[in-house]
This record gives structure tokens, C-alpha cells and sequence, in this order.
């Protein structure tokens, strides 16, 4: 169990953070955002976590017992964090502001369940990522008609709507959890992820020789389009030249494996274990072009992952799909900060690889546009100032 409170003893309305959340670089817009309010000298910040253990298994083949016993294990972990946290949390009284960081959904739906006299003045919770979403309707791991699905969309319902402010990554995330779930539109705020700026730093780009290195980093869940990838590495297979670097694993990665195997791709390397942030900074940092996402699903052209943060923290040239939030993100700055094409396309896909590769030039454009739009618009000083605007307000 963990508990820290700011610096400054005096001040009103006091702010408590209260979560079960994963404070490592696997989950750093947690990470990073809490650390910043704990340091923040215009609050009273006091926080009471119960951290989760976090191992990033890519790679590790587990047998189908071996799997469940620990899905299982992770819920009762899971359930045993909550319970912990919210005790120690009953000790401290009903605090007048409360936020809540992601995932928020279960102590939010807790206290959804308290008389209305029992509850925070005023609650804020961070959404990111809805458990519905994730395993129905973009990972299909349940159908909406099953029960469970039907549970997890009234939960995350419920636990919504008992929140003063939520707060979701994209203006398109926020719609989507507006008309999901039947939220007022104007309860929601988008703010920019936040990420490890002491390691994802600016790196001038420069051009080394005629060979061009493409990195792939994910977890290979549908949105990412890593067959889309693949089946473009397996077009480039005869341009020596360009080398491909995947890192990470999951969901997809046998079909992808299936791909590269039949069209016996020798241009690339794969990594299936997962990187600690120096490592894959340092990956980045040695790219030439850095690959986003390219699935076709509807939550594709709603999100802005992670890594699209870092590649553009470091500043490299990237390609992603052309989606919505792609789109608007173009629309906020007069020099494209990166290169886009149609989603689920992997001859569109190889076509701008080579564009890229074949042209120094506009690596260098890219690379150094991307890294003054995330300055400008992403970067954490940004994320934190609109948390602040909202708190103060």
C-alpha cells in the first residue's frame, strides 16, 4: 500500500488520488501524471495506491491451464487490491475533490453504490481505455450478446455517470464514451497521454548510408494492423536496402508469423520479448521510419497510442493510417509531422516505405515536424496545464 502527500501541508480542498493502478513505464500516462501532481505546488495532493504487479509476458508460450490459473490469479489480485485500497481510503473521510486514475471503472462503480451524502464533492476519473470496448468490440474476445458483455457495458455505465469529469485521451475517445455509455458530452475532457520524457527525448535525426531501418513496436492487438505490416514487409522482400525491426507480441502474432513465413521474408528481425523504455528509446533513436497503426476497426481511427508519443517525442519520421484522429491532429499543424495511408492497405503501406527510404530529405522533415508538434500539442507540460485548468476550475 502506498501513501504520499505533497510537500504542502496548507491550502483548500485538498485533492486525493485513490486507485489501484500500475505505476511503471508499461502504463506511464499513470505513471507520470500522478508524480506530477504529487510535485505540483499550487495543491494539496495526498494519494493512497494499492500497486499492482505488472509482468509483460510477450514471447513466454504457457499452456492452456497454465493461462487460466493465472488469468485467475490476476482477478483475485485484482479484487484483493480494491478492497485494500478502498479500507484505507474510508479511513481518511469523505474527501471533498477526488481523482481517480486509470483503470477507474471499479472504485468508481463502488462508489456509485454509497448514498449520495457519503460521496466525494466533486469526483474525477480517467477512462483511457473502456474494458467494453476493449474485449467486445475491438479485440471480439466476447460477443455483445453474451452476459458478460452486457455486465462490463452496464458497469462501466454506471461508474461513469457517477463521475463530475472524465477524462479520455482523444475528442474522438470522448465521443465514443459519450454515446456508448450516455454521458453528457461536456463531462468529458481529452487530454494528451503522458509518457517518460527523461527517456523518450528529442535526438537529431541523421541519414547513415543508403540502408533504411523500419521499426514496428506493439502489442499486436487488432487496432495495430500488424498483418497489414507484415504483408508489406513480404512485398519489400527483394529491397536489401530497407530492413525491418518488430518488437512485442500478442493476439495477432501468429498470423503474422504465417505471413513472413510464406513469403519467406529474410529482411527482417523480430524481437518478441518486450523492451524496457531505454531499450526501445534506443531502437527508436537507431530508425530511420517508425510505423503506427494500420488496423481497419472502428476504435483505430479513434485512438492515438503510446508509441506514436515516443517515436515523435524522439523525433522520427512515421507512418500511420489515415484516420480520424490522425486526421485532426494534421488539421492542428501547417507541416505534416508525419506520413499517413489508408488503413488495411499494405501495397499503400510498402509504396510509402520506399517513398521514405529512397528520400533522406523527407525523413529529416518529418522527423524534425513531428517532434515540434509533440512540444507544441503532446508533450507532458501540455497533459498536465488542461489536468490543472480542470482541477483549479
Amino acid at each position: 500500500m502506498i501513501y504520499q502527500e505533497s510537500p504542502r501541508t496548507r491550502g483548500p480542498s485538498p485533492l486525493t488520488i485513490i486507485g489501484v493502478h500500475i505505476k511503471s513505464d508499461a502504463y506511464p500516462n499513470v505513471k507520470y501524471k500522478v508524480e506530477r501532481l504529487l510535485q505540483e505546488k499550487c495543491l494539496v495532493v495526498r494519494e493512497i495506491n494499492y500497486p499492482l504487479s505488472y509482468i509483460q509476458r510477450f514471447g513466454q508460450q504457457q499452456s492452456k491451464i497454465l493461462g487460466a490459473v493465472r488469468r485467475i490469479q490476476a482477478i483475485v489480485r485484482f479484487g484483493y487490491a480494491h478492497v485494500r485500497t478502498v479500507i484505507a481510503a474510508s479511513r481518511l473521510g469523505r474527501p471533498r475533490n477526488l481523482y481517480i486514475p486509470y483503470p477507474a471503472v471499479f472504485i468508481l462503480y463502488l462508489l456509485s453504490l454509497l448514498p449520495l451524502r457519503w460521496r466525494p464533492d466533486k469526483v474525477y476519473a480517467d477512462a483511457f481505455i473502456s474494458i467494453y470496448d476493449t474485449v467486445v468490440e475491438d479485440r471480439r474476445l466476447i460477443s455483445p450478446q453474451n452476459p458478460l458483455a452486457r455486465l462490463l457495458h452496464s458497469v462501466e455505465q454506471r461508474a461513469y455517470q457517477s463521475a463530475d469529469v472524465i477524462f479520455a485521451d482523444t475528442d474522438l475517445n470522448a465521443h465514443y464514451l459519450s454515446s456508448t455509455f450516455k454521458i453528457e458530452a461536456d463531462k468529458i475532457v481529452a487530454l494528451p497521454l503522458s509518457i517518460n520524457e527523461a527517456v523518450y527525448k528529442a535526438q537529431p535525426y541523421i541519414a547513415v548510408g543508403r540502408s533504411c531501418n523500419v521499426l514496428f513496436v506493439g502489442t499486436f492487438v487488432p487496432l495495430q494492423g500488424a498483418e497489414v505490416i507484415a504483408r508489406a514487409i513480404a512485398l519489400l522482400r527483394s529491397h536489401e536496402y530497407i530492413r525491418f525491426h518488430l518488437i512485442g507480441n500478442g493476439q495477432t502474432s501468429e498470423k503474422v508469423a504465417a505471413i513472413l513465413d510464406s513469403a519467406g521474408c529474410n529482411n527482417i528481425l523480430w524481437e518478441r520479448n518486450w523492451q524496457s523504455a531505454p531499450a526501445l528509446a534506443k531502437e527508436i533513436q537507431q530508425s530511420d521510419i517508425c510505423l503506427g497503426i494500420f488496423g481497419s476497426g472502428k476504435k483505430t481511427q479513434r485512438v492515438w497510442p503510446l508509441k506514436n508519443y515516443a517515436y515523435m517525442a524522439i523525433g522520427r519520421a512515421m507512418i500511420t493510417a489515415d484516420t480520424r484522429a490522425a486526421r485532426a491532429m494534421l488539421e492542428n499543424s501547417g507541416d505534416k509531422p508525419f506520413m499517413t495511408v489508408q488503413p488495411g492497405q499494405p501495397e499503400e503501406l510498402a509504396r510509402a516505405i520506399v517513398e521514405l527510404a529512397d528520400s533522406p530529405e523527407r525523413r529529416s522533415h518529418y522527423a524534425e515536424a513531428s517532434k515540434l508538434y509533440y512540444e507544441k500539442y503532446l508533450a507532458n507540460a501540455v497533459s498536465l496545464q488542461k489536468l490543472l485548468n480542470v482541477l483549479s476550475s
